[in-house]
């Protein structure tokens, strides 16, 4: 057997193993819970003191040996490095104030916690306006030898809402109905109050937001797709069907049907 081969086999190994652990184990009793996530809200905010004030034995006391932080753009940050920059105090979580949007706490057999967070800044620019900037991170915190250890962070960049262009309330409601993408697909077009709505089989609902009379932002909060959908007209000016496009490129067309 290949190198690659075993390689192969055994991480998949790991991940079934992981898997039948976690299934495996059973939700603790609600005050035992509760207990849980108070103790580690109590780490997190010990974790948070310990980045305000640059606290460098603090953060070496509460971030683990082999931690990472897995960046947005893909960097892999080594444990030395994001304590070297917390402590001097160049994390962008320490110079631009955020919003909590989201704060979730899950506890595995009481030793083993995932948040998950998504917050909201306006980072500021040299000349410029301030920049919206919304993300989602996955922190993962371990209990060893009775105390709790940061191990690991990932941060995920999400969509801005774009701004959107008038168009006139007769046109919205002539998009409104149901498009055949193909014989097993489809997509639905709906309104809710005054916002155009889609769903396409296979993919989450979204907002249309205008960026021109037909031209249409495919716009989730929580899913980071740049994608569009364009409407079709005839020589009659009547819907016929719609074009989705993602990064640019068009990837399905649709006839409407209803």
């Amino acid at each position: 057997m290949s190198n690659w081969i075993q390689k192969t086999v055994y991480a998949g190994c790991l991940v079934l193993s992981s898997l039948m652990t976690v299934s495996a184990q059973t939700a603790a009793p609600p005050g035992q819970a509760a207990a849980q996530e108070a103790e580690v809200r109590a780490f997190i905010r010990e974790v948070d003191a310990a980045l305000k004030t640059r606290d460098r034995s603090a953060l070496e006391r509460v971030i683990s040996e082999g931690f990472t932080h897995l960046h947005s753009t893909g960097n892999l940050e080594t444990r030395q490095s994001f304590i070297d920059r917390a402590a001097a105090g160049s994390l962008m979580s320490q110079r631009v104030p955020a919003d909590s949007l989201e704060d979730t706490v899950r506890i595995y057999d009481g030793r083993t916690a995932l948040r998950t967070t998504k917050t909201r800044a306006r980072v500021p620019q040299q000349n410029r306006e301030p920049v919206e900037m919304n993300v989602r991170s996955i922190d993962v915190y371990v209990k060893i030898d009775g105390h709790w250890l940061w191990v690991s962070e990932q941060s995920t960049p999400l969509p801005v809402r774009p701004r959107a262009v008038a168009v006139d309330a007769r046109t919205i409601a002539a998009y409104v109905g149901a498009y055949e993408i193909d014989a097993t697909r489809s997509l639905v077009v709906s309104t809710d109050g005054s916002i155009l709505k889609a769903v396409a089989t296979g993919r989450q609902p979204v907002e249309l937001i205008p960026r021109s009379p037909r031209e249409f932002a495919w716009f989730n909060p929580d899913v980071n797709v740049q994608a569009e959908l364009a409407f079709i007209v005839d020589a009659a000016d009547r819907v016929t069907g719609v074009v989705f496009r993602q990064d640019g490129q068009e990837i399905w067309r649709a006839k409407k049907v209803r």
